[in-house]
């Protein structure tokens, strides 16, 4: 995969639907969250700038995903709206001195169903904030990697590796 676009990054391989976010970031713009990064993920049609509707599609969409984003506790920009679907959670300081990773897992099954071994998991790591500035005007660089049934070997072990540390960082007591 290569692109010009960190936005691209979440767009689901063709066939298959989104349905798991597990992410960390410093910063976390709620606007851009629902506005422009879930959409990509999720496949949405609609503008933002058509309102209800949009609204309607993006929670219609969200109901079959499970969507969790840790953040730094001061990093946290509120906008106009926010899904109850989508949980945010403050890790404290005590746990993580200061929480500046910013790593992704996404989980994308089949459209058309299929078992765990079908699934794509895609590891997404880079130096940009969820936020607008992060993903749109500021020089970032990211790397997606995805542990798919044909992956390379390194590959998938080099996701599944991060996934083992994201879980040990971010264990159920936070």
């Amino acid at each position: 995969m290569s692109t010009s676009r960190l936005l691209d990054l979440w767009v689901p391989p063709s066939g298959y639907r989104l349905t798991s976010i597990i992410a960390t970031t410093y910063q976390l713009q709620a606007d851009f969250l629902e506005e422009d990064l879930l959409p990509v993920a999720l496949g949405l049609r609609r503008s933002p700038a058509r309102g209800r509707e949009f609204r309607v599609e993006l929670e219609k969409a969200l109901q079959d995903v499970e969507i969790t984003i840790y953040l730094h506790p001061d990093g946290y920009k509120p906008g106009m709206r926010r899904s109850p679907r989508v949980d945010l959670i403050p890790v404290p300081e005590g746990r993580l001195p200061k929480l500046h990773a910013k790593v992704a897992l996404l989980v994308f099954v089949p459209e058309q169903g299929g078992d765990a071994a079908t699934r794509i998991v895609r590891l997404v790591t880079g130096s940009a904030n969820l936020t607008s500035s992060g993903y749109r005007h500021n020089i970032e660089v990211a790397v997606a990697m995805d542990d798919a049934p044909d992956a390379i070997p390194v590959v998938a072990t080099a996701v599944r590796d991060a996934a083992d540390w994201l879980y040990k960082v971010l264990a159920p007591d936070t």
